[in-house]
């Protein structure tokens, strides 16, 4: 090979590596998510029927559920229905009626003005404030 044919070749090999460089970039940054999708998804994780089954108050003030005795429904729109049939008290915001509820990427959420932590474990829901001071915490199943 002359010198031409040679400078050819590498030139060859340095365009493919630069492709590969690039394509490797590209992979990289198609795959980096935006915060929103996943509060998107967070939200939509929420969106449906849930029953409580499970309301501590902190400092062994432990109350259990059976189904269809706290049933509260979140809505697209940032509402949840409530249905309270137990008898007790579930403030700050589970008592009959309707609440506003709003989500933000740092897994809280505001219902009726109150913050709230979240979070969602394989059709669980747990809602809770304040947990490290023994807040009280919520413990719904989806139906």
């Amino acid at each position: 090979m002359d010198k031409e044919q040679i400078k050819n070749v590498t030139m060859m090999k340095a365009d493919k590596t630069f492709f590969y460089l690039m394509m490797v970039v590209a992979l990289v940054l198609g795959s980096t998510g935006c915060s929103s999708s996943e509060d998107e998804g967070q939200v939509s994780g929420i969106v449906g029927n849930w029953e409580l089954r499970l309301y501590d108050r902190g400092w062994a003030q432990i109350s259990e559920f059976q189904p269809q005795e706290v049933k509260c429904v979140f809505s697209q729109n940032g509402v949840v229905n409530v249905t309270n049939k137990s008898g007790i008290d579930l403030s700050p915001f589970l008592t009959d009626g309707t609440a506003y509820y709003s989500v933000d990427s740092n897994f809280s959420m505001t219902i009726n003005g109150i913050s709230f932590e979240y979070r969602l474990e394989g059709g669980v829901l747990y809602i809770s404030q304040d947990v490290d001071a023994d807040g009280p915490c919520y413990k719904f199943v989806n139906i």
